[in-house]
Order: C-alpha cells, then sequence, then structure tokens
C-alpha cells in the first residue's frame, strides 16, 4: 500500500446502497489529480421493511459497523475523509460520538476531513405519516424524525467533541467538517441540510441529483475535488491540514477540559441575568454555611444546562483546582428495553466513567470495583483539592437527591461541591442541597426572545408587534426551548405561524406535536406512573380538563376528584407531580395548573374516555 494514498469512504443513505455512489466513484478515480484517492464504499442494511427473524438495525448497530469496517477494511490507509449522502451523515455523527463518549477521539485522528451531503440534520417532514403507517417499526426511519433526542444529542457531541475541538484528547479530536445542502432538495431542505455546522453550502441540486455526477463539471465533484486535493501529499495545503490538529504554543486559547464534555452549541442568553449571579454566587460559596450540592431544577427546555454552562465559565479562576462536567444522559442505551433499575445502574457506571477519566483515575474491568476504586482515589491521591462536579441531564435517575447522596458516599462532599442540573425539584434541606429554579419566560421576554433568533433572517418575526407574537406565548408559556423551536420553524420552513402552531398542539398525526410531547412531558410523565400508577397520573392530568385551557383548580377543587384513596396519599401524589414540573403551583400554592401544551395533548383525550 502506498504510504500516501488517502481512502475516501462513501456511505449511502435510506433504502440505499454502494451503487448510489457509482458516478462519484467513476469520476474520483478516471481524475489523475486524485491518483492519490481510492473510494471505498461502505455498505449496511436498510430495508424500509422487515421479515419474520430478521431485524432493521438501529444507527448505533451500523456505527458499530462502521467503526470496524474503518478498522479492517479501511485499516491500510493512513489518511481518510468521509463522504456521506442523506442518513449517512447521521451514521457517521454516530460513530463520532461512540469514539468520543467512549475516550477514543485520538483513535480519529486518521480523519483528515467529513463532508455531509443533503444530510437530515433536522430531520425530514416528507411523507412523514406515510413513513409511520408503512414502516412503523424501521428504527432508522424514527431517527430521520424531526426532534429525535438521540440525533440531537449525537450532534452536540460532535459540534463539541469535533467541530469545535483545539486539540486531540480522550475526547476531542478537531476534524475539518463541512454540511453542503442541496438548492432543490424538498426532501431535506437547506436549513435541515446545513444544520449547525458552520461550515460547507448550497450545491445545485435535489436530494438525489446533488450526488450524481455524470461529468467533471458537476458542482458536488469539483467542489469535493477541491477539498481532497488539499490531502494530495505534494499540496502546499497539505502540512497545514496536519498542523492545525496540534496547537501552537502561544496560539489560540486553549479550551478547558471540563468544557470539551458540555453538549450544548454556546450562544447568546436573554433575560437570565439573576438566576446566573445567584448561581455563580452559590457555587463559588466555599463559607462554612453554603450547601455543598445546588439543584439547578425545571421542566425541559427552560436552558438549565446552558445556564448552569455559563455560571461555571464566570467563576473565579482559583475557585476550585478541578472542574467535572459529566452528562447523565447515556448515549448508547435505550429504556425501551429494561427496566428502572438496570438503566439506572447503566447510567451509573457510565457517570463513573466519565467522572473517572476526567480526574485520570484509573479503572478496574470490573465494574463492581470502580466505586471503590474512586473512593480511595479520591481519599488518597487527590486529597489537597477541591473539584467542582456537574452532572448534567439527570432525566431518567429517579431523583438527583438518590445521585447526591451516592456521590457524596464516593468522597465528594466538603469541600468539593455538586451541581446537578434535573427536572426533579430537590427534597432535601436547603443546607443540605439548595434548590435553583429555573422559570418560564414572561410574556415581554418571549417576544424579545423570538425577535432576537429572527435576526439576521429574512423573516419578517424581527419586526412584528406583540400582537402578532402573542400566540407564540399563548402556545409556549415562556418555555425558551419551545420559543426556539417556534421561532426556526418560521423563518426555515415558509409556513403560516398558526401552521406551526397548530402542528405543535397536536401530537395525535406525529409530527413536531409528538416530538415535543414526548421530550418535554413523556418522561415525567413515566416517572410520575412508576411511583404512583398510570390510572392516578392520568386522573391527575384530566381534571384539569374541567377548567378551560390555562385555567387552574385549588387543591379542594383537585382533591374532591378522589384522585387518591387517602388524603396523604392525594398529598404525595400532588408534590411529586409539582417537583417533577408536571403541575404549577400558583398564588402562594393555592392554585394548580398544567402546561397549556399539555393540557392540549391530555384532553381530547377525555373525550374517549367520556369522562367532563
Amino acid at each position: 500500500m502506498d504510504p500516501h494514498k488517502v481512502g475516501v469512504v462513501l456511505i449511502h443513505g435510506f433504502v440505499s446502497g454502494p451503487d448510489t455512489w457509482r458516478h462519484l466513484v467513476g469520476l474520483i478515480r478516471s481524475d489523475p489529480q486524485l491518483n492519490f484517492a481510492e473510494p471505498l464504499t461502505f455498505q449496511y442494511s436498510t430495508p424500509p421493511i422487515t421479515y419474520f427473524l430478521r431485524r432493521i438495525p438501529n444507527f448505533d448497530d451500523i456505527a458499530e459497523s462502521l467503526r470496524l469496517y474503518l478498522t479492517v477494511e479501511a485499516g491500510e490507509f493512513p489518511e481518510l475523509v468521509l463522504i456521506t449522502h442523506s442518513q449517512g451523515g447521521l451514521i457517521a455523527q454516530r460513530y463520532l460520538q461512540q469514539m468520543i463518549s467512549e475516550g477514543h477521539a485520538p483513535d480519529l485522528q486518521r480523519i483528515q476531513q467529513i463532508h455531509l451531503l443533503a444530510c437530515p440534520n433536522n430531520g425530514s417532514q416528507l411523507w412523514l405519516s406515510a413513513r409511520r403507517w408503512f414502516m412503523p417499526r424501521n428504527p432508522q426511519e424514527r431517527q430521520l424524525r424531526p426532534l429525535d433526542d438521540a440525533v440531537a444529542r449525537a450532534q452536540r457531541a460532535v459540534l463539541t467533541g469535533i467541530v469545535h475541538a483545539r486539540e486531540v484528547s480522550p475526547t476531542t479530536c478537531p476534524i475539518e467538517m463541512k454540511a453542503y445542502a442541496g438548492e432543490s432538495d424538498g426532501v431535506v431542505p437547506p436549513a435541515s441540510g446545513r444544520g449547525p455546522f458552520p461550515d460547507g453550502g448550497v450545491l445545485p441540486g435535489d436530494h438525489f441529483t446533488i450526488i450524481r455526477a455524470k461529468d467533471a463539471r458537476h458542482r458536488t465533484f469539483t467542489t469535493l475535488k477541491h477539498e481532497l486535493l488539499k490531502l494530495r501529499p505534494d499540496s502546499d495545503q497539505s502540512a497545514s491540514v496536519h498542523r492545525a490538529r496540534v496547537p501552537t504554543p502561544g496560539g489560540a486559547e486553549r479550551v478547558p477540559a471540563w468544557q470539551q464534555h458540555v453538549l450544548i452549541t454556546p450562544e447568546k442568553l436573554l433575560h437570565v441575568e439573576r438566576t446566573l449571579d445567584r448561581l455563580v454566587t452559590e457555587i463559588a460559596d466555599d463559607s462554612y454555611s453554603a450547601s455543598s450540592a445546588l439543584a439547578v431544577w425545571g421542566e425541559g427546555g427552560l436552558g438549565k444546562t446552558a445556564v448552569t454552562y455559563a455560571a461555571l465559565r464566570a467563576l473565579p479562576p482559583d475557585a476550585f483546582t478541578h472542574i467535572v462536567w459529566a452528562s447523565a444522559r447515556n448515549t448508547r442505551f435505550s429504556t425501551t428495553d429494561a427496566g428502572t433499575r438496570s438503566v439506572e445502574s447503566i447510567y451509573w457506571h457510565d457517570l463513573l466513567s466519565m467522572v473517572a477519566r476526567q480526574l485520570n483515575c484509573p479503572l478496574p474491568p470490573n465494574q463492581a470495583l470502580w466505586e471503590g476504586s474512586l473512593q480511595t482515589f479520591l481519599a488518597s491521591s487527590l486529597s489537597q483539592i477541591r473539584i467542582l462536579l456537574v452532572v448534567d441531564n439527570l432525566e431518567f435517575l429517579s431523583a438527583a437527591d438518590e445521585l447526591i447522596g451516592r456521590l457524596r458516599r464516593l468522597g465528594f462532599g466538603p469541600p468539593h461541591k455538586i451541581v446537578a442540573t434535573t427536572r426533579w425539584k430537590s427534597a432535601a434541606d436547603d443546607l443540605d442541597v439548595r434548590n435553583i429554579e429555573m422559570r418560564p419566560f414572561t410574556e415581554q421576554q418571549t417576544y424579545d426572545l423570538v425577535r432576537h433568533h429572527a435576526q439576521g433572517s429574512s423573516s419578517d418575526l424581527g419586526g412584528a408587534t406583540d400582537d402578532d407574537l402573542s400566540v407564540i406565548f399563548r402556545t409556549t408559556e415562556g418555555n425558551p426551548f419551545l420559543i426556539k423551536l417556534v421561532t426556526l420553524s418560521y423563518v426555515a420552513s415558509g409556513k403560516a405561524l398558526r401552521r406551526i402552531v397548530d402542528e405543535l398542539t397536536d401530537a395525535s398525526r406525529g409530527g413536531l406535536g409528538q416530538a415535543v410531547r414526548n421530550w418535554l412531558f413523556d418522561r415525567s410523565l413515566d416517572e410520575l406512573s412508576r411511583r404512583f400508577s398510570e390510572e392516578k397520573t392520568l386522573n391527575l392530568l384530566f381534571a384539569f380538563c374541567a377548567t378551560a385551557r390555562g385555567g387552574s383548580m385549588t387543591y379542594e377543587e383537585l382533591r374532591a376528584e378522589k384522585l387518591a384513596p387517602t388524603e396523604k396519599e392525594f398529598e404525595q401524589l400532588l408534590e411529586a407531580a409539582c417537583r417533577l414540573g408536571l403541575v404549577r403551583p400558583s398564588n402562594l400554592n393555592a392554585r394548580y395548573s398544567i402546561h397549556s401544551l399539555l393540557y392540549e395533548y391530555t384532553c381530547p383525550l377525555t373525550q374517549m374516555g367520556g369522562r367532563h
């Protein structure tokens, strides 16, 4: 094998195969300037439906297969380029996420470039209802839907660990990554094709012709050729590409190691100054009376992770000797196949692995020994330091209190400090765990956020009146995630605001409404059902259907609904629903309500059930 050869790995899309690359492969092989490049077509199973005794592989399966392919079939190439089409781009991102999360990012150094062609970074709405109807059990189709949670997690990991990385570490490896959209693509519109990736552009063609480069003048080929020539051994640009992987002394400022584990794209925050100031003060407080643990809590979409990240960046540089950021959201496990205990066990060991890796604590192969190893390491090797440990996205663990208690028993008590972002409000005393609540935006703050996200686009939302935008506040009730979702959907889709709101409030037909319901409410509802019962959970929600949308009920009115056999059980049910953010207390805890979207998703069910 020529040591200067570059393997160009081509990854096809949904219900497709290697033959989709035949035009591009032929052009690469026939071009004398690209004689250093060898096309390699990676193939995986992607049937629309499956048959008895056969299953359709999910994205994690295919990503594992890609890893083996790059190790074996492409193993002899010292340098690689990944070129993907459509779903193939999501497969590549899942592979990168797996390598990052497992601490194998240095093994990615062979990959010099990644080019995503017509990749549905924000999902694809085309034929969504038909796809759901004809492919109900296809795991690949499910992750092509808008707002898929696993796709979003992989994307955040890639942005942090690949696109914005400055150095090679166990969880980071800077790679040139570009996303290209088809200008006439009706399957993956340009806004989704470009996604959050800063580099790339728009190429002629629709979803399929963008890769049908039938001659050397086709702009997809000329663009890819321009990029590949940077890797030609005798190219002046080749050396600069390799030098970019190692920061030069005195060059760009190094990103602190903990920031490389934060799975968000940093952006300007609005109207969080008071919460941010309080959080910074509480974290930095090292007095005797200070709490050693904080719970930043609130319903999904309020910006808990973003505000916590901003608070850590605002801390004095000498506040802690070590900062560790770990996500409790597991990237390789689905709760659909296991009970709560196994889920929490897997999360716990993943969490221990992330913490130990950032503290350079060696762990034995046997997971049963991990807690003891970390406990000993903290007591001996790190006895003279002060650690700030952030545990982000406590979605599935039953409560922040439980996890904080387990971490303290390992040795993360004073002088160390724990910060958890969670949907659960801590039930501990303020001296034990201090709660910091994230609240929805006010009406005026909602309008400010809409105009902020509409800036720089051709949309007319930036100049809309408050009356024009009032439907957004009524629907989102000030949830920043939902505000941003509605705004960006309006800007990108060209749909009327009323149509977007209708899609958001209707979860019965799938699409946007169902995706938001799954992400925003279903996990909390599952947890409440697990603790009490599905019947009691549904009856609690149905009780609010007696009110108008946005209405509220008193404690006595709810109690009269006979939601639980005893007053004590009713109080426990209501308290848990409030702590999960499903029910909102107001008027000094004298009245209770539910989010208007939860009302829209729930109350049509009462018509089928015959209540109210």
